[in-house]
């Protein structure tokens, strides 16, 4: 999960909404 947030703050709030769907 830790390299997920990582990858979320690199890439933005677009990605973060996909890894939460995924979640």
């Amino acid at each position: 999960v830790k390299y997920e947030n990582r990858l979320v703050i690199s890439n933005g709030p677009i990605i973060a909404v996909r890894l939460t769907r995924l979640v």
